[in-house]
């Protein structure tokens, strides 16, 4: 199986008339320069790019019509959280949200510490009893 850290996806609205969303897929090979990768009749084609207008004219590996390209892509977002695979975005959530649960026990604890120190501790003054009032 490919590894897919060096792997892009481009998904782009065709205006043009032909109301289709494309769906690119790219795999950096770093000097070697970049492969897009076309699905044709049951295989999947290698084409290098190497210049800027070759990627500008790069092919789609799948074209969908607007109709159905929101079914598509909801389709894959449902699939992808059955699987538990998560986007960037969800996992930097995720670990705010951690970050944030751990930080919150951390003040718990030590607002609970601080607490029992202040009930242990004597008080270094005394109120009198009565209180004391001006005038008289």
């Amino acid at each position: 199986m490919k590894s897919t850290s060096n792997l892009r996806i481009s998904i782009l609205q065709d205006f043009r008339g032909y109301r289709t969303i494309n769906i690119l897929i790219f795999e950096d090979k770093g000097a070697e320069g970049l492969v897009n990768y076309v699905y044709n009749n049951g295989t999947i084609e290698e084409i290098i790019i190497k210049t800027r207008e070759d990627e500008l004219n790069a092919k789609s590996f799948m074209t969908l019509p607007n109709e159905f390209a929101q079914f598509f892509i909801q389709g894959i977002i449902e699939y992808q959280a059955e699987k538990g695979i998560k986007t960037k975005d969800e996992n930097l959530i995720e670990g705010k949200l951690i970050a944030t649960e751990l930080h919150l026990k951390d003040m718990q604890e030590f607002a609970k510490k601080l607490l029992e120190h202040i009930i242990a501790t004597p008080p270094i003054y005394q109120i009198s009893n009565p209180p004391l009032t001006l005038g008289k």
